[in-house]
């Protein structure tokens, strides 16, 4: 072997030597950080009680809040691997979102899965600030396969936006996450909405419907006037029923189904979304499918090998 290439490989082996070292240091360090993931009791920091503890100021000016959105409970509801029903009045919730805050995403469920549920947003998604995943919990190899219980430190995002001098400071001052489980937000507790889970199949949410997005914006409105959210949030906790729940609507059943393949829209009712199966695919055509006088049917009566018994 030549000079020239012994240096070369040597050179080569040295750098992946390198990176290799390097990448088990950001490793370690980011196992460090989240140990608290695996923690049975993790707790707020001393510092982070401090901060909810300063007194809020309410001004007369509103301030731009960062809000991060769970999706899978909190937003929609998911239909096996092709599909998701989103939460009733989800479409004036989402022109109030984008044009008075920032916003942002972090699901608990995997990259691909969090792709397709964001379809929710439509054109509002190229104005959702960042879009986190199971991805970014920093969890070993194994507990990114097993379902466990995963906590949103919300020192990370505002860490990420530190670089963006575009972006305002974002704090326990002001940001708020929206999640259908107050254990996600053990570490910042007071800085959390704990909306109640959205599931197309509740037996009470066929019976009378959701208008919960609704109790969501009247609550914002209250506190995008505050100086320190996680003050005022302690002190005045999210609670539903901030608008009228007896005056039950037709849009408190409205829900949009979605299709993932292709991105299909279907508004339906939530007292009959059995009207739909789990691809989006009319019930109806596919209950006709099996009956004798469809072709289908007919065709595989022919081909079947042993006598059938018609399934009205």
């Amino acid at each position: 072997m030549s000079s020239d290439r012994t240096q070369t490989l040597a050179s080569w082996t040295y750098e992946m030597a390198t990176a290799y070292t390097r990448s088990a240091k950001v490793m370690s360090n980011t196992a460090k950080h989240f140990s608290h993931v695996r923690h049975k009791n993790p707790k707020a920091s001393p510092a982070y009680l401090a901060t909810s503890n300063t007194p809020s100021i309410k001004g007369n000016d509103s301030h731009r809040l960062l809000i991060i959105l769970d999706l899978n409970g909190a937003l929609v509801s998911k239909t096996g691997k092709s599909g998701m029903w989103v939460r009733p009045h989800y479409t004036e919730f989402l022109e109030y979102l984008f044009d008075q805050f920032e916003v942002g995403v972090w699901s608990s469920a995997r990259q691909n899965t969090v792709s397709n549920m964001c379809q929710l947003f439509g054109n509002f998604k190229k104005q959702l600030l960042f879009t986190w995943s199971r991805e970014n919990f920093g969890l070993s190899e194994d507990d990114y396969l097993r379902n466990i219980s995963t906590i949103k430190d919300l020192q990370l995002v505002w860490k990420s936006l530190e670089d963006n001098p575009d972006m305002p400071s974002y704090t326990a001052y002001n940001t708020i996450l929206l999640d259908d489980s107050s254990s996600k937000a053990a570490l910042q507790p007071f800085n959390s909405i704990a909306i109640s889970e959205f599931n197309h199949k509740d037996t009470e949410k066929q019976m009378n419907g959701d208008n919960e997005l609704l109790d969501v914006i009247a609550y914002l409105e209250q506190a995008k006037y505050e100086n320190n959210v996680s003050n005022f949030m302690k002190r005045n906790p999210y609670k539903t029923d901030l608008v009228n729940s007896d005056e039950v609507t037709e849009r408190d059943f409205e829900s949009t189904h979605f299709r993932y393949s292709d991105a299909k829209q279907t508004l339906g009712d939530l007292r009959n979304t059995a009207g739909l199966t789990h691809d989006g695919v009319s019930r109806r055509r596919t209950l006709e499918k099996k009956r004798p006088g469809h072709r289908k049917y007919r065709k595989s009566k022919k081909t079947s090998s042993s006598p059938v018994t018609p399934q009205l």
